[in-house]
């Protein structure tokens, strides 16, 4: 009886798990946890002046931009696994560091690298640039199992003007509006950073605009306003006369191509937006 009892039991427990009837298995799984459904949202856009809303990366993917300053510590998570780029607004950055074990930071133009080590320990990075006076950043670098970081180090306005200078140019002396935007844009239109400015990417996107394409390629970060740089490409057989009107947008206070404003299919010029924080929620 007891025999019976045990052989009926089993025999309900596996109908109730898989079917063999007609050949084929069915089985019971559980339903989808919430926590896989948060993991294909979709990804964050980002405005653009003169663009709109444009594409973005995922969170964890997006750069950072860190507001920093001689009067606080700023914390930082960055990838355990991979280098991590560090923008700063000086031309000859270094780092001062004590924890040679835990991190290792290289240096090319005016980004530092840092890898993180296997300890998995939290580093103090405190870093300046070439000149004696220029100010220091307090950094606290967290490593963490994610994709390697872009920082973007943005000084606060005062301590900008103190730091960052370059040997083959720097800002005017005076600080005449019209003259210090000048001096912005002939720099990022020679492929240098100004002043006080730090390098950061752009989504990879583009935007239909009449008769061309625009695709964003860098921002300059500075204290007051940033620098946006786009790649132009014309669309049309027959020359196309831009017009600065067309980037125009709340918030944006100069605009500016380089080489040429006149385009036809297949080539390419850039535009250089200096937008006020405000057009993109800074």
């Amino acid at each position: 009886m007891k025999s019976s009892a045990i052989a009926l039991i089993v025999l309900v427990s596996l109908q109730a798990t898989v079917a063999v009837a007609d050949g084929t298995a069915n089985y019971n799984l559980p339903p989808v946890p919430k926590t896989v459904e948060k993991r294909t949202k979709p990804v964050e856009a980002q405005p653009l002046p003169g663009l709109g809303l444009m594409p973005g990366n995922k969170e964890e993917s997006r750069t950072q931009v860190v507001r920093v300053g001689t009067d606080r510590n700023e914390v930082v998570y960055v990838s355990s696994l991979l280098p991590n780029r560090i923008s700063t607004p000086f031309a000859e950055p270094r780092s001062i560091d004590q924890q040679a074990d835990d991190v290792e930071f290289s240096v090319v133009g005016q980004s530092l690298y840092a890898t993180m080590k296997p300890t998995g320990k939290p580093v103090a990075a405190y870093i300046t640039g070439a000149n004696p006076n220029d100010p220091v950043i307090s950094l606290t670098l967290v490593p963490k199992e994610m994709p390697p970081q872009t920082i973007v180090l943005q000084l606060d306005k005062a301590q900008a003007e103190t730091g960052g200078k370059s040997e083959s140019g720097s800002a005017p002396d005076n600080n005449v509006y019209t003259d210090h935007i000048r001096y912005c844009l002939r720099e990022v239109a020679l492929g240098k950073t100004p002043e006080g400015f730090s390098e950061g990417t752009l989504p990879s996107a583009a935007a239909n605009i009449g008769n061309v394409i625009a695709y964003p390629k860098v921002r300059y970060s500075g204290p007051e306003y940033d620098i946006y740089r786009y790649t132009i490409l014309g669309t049309t057989p027959n020359d196309v006369d831009l017009d600065e009107g067309t980037f125009y947008s709340e918030g944006v206070r100069a605009v500016s191509f380089f080489p040429t404003a006149t385009l036809r299919n297949g080539k390419t010029t850039e535009v250089f937006i200096v937008s006020d924080k405000s057009a993109t929620g800074d």
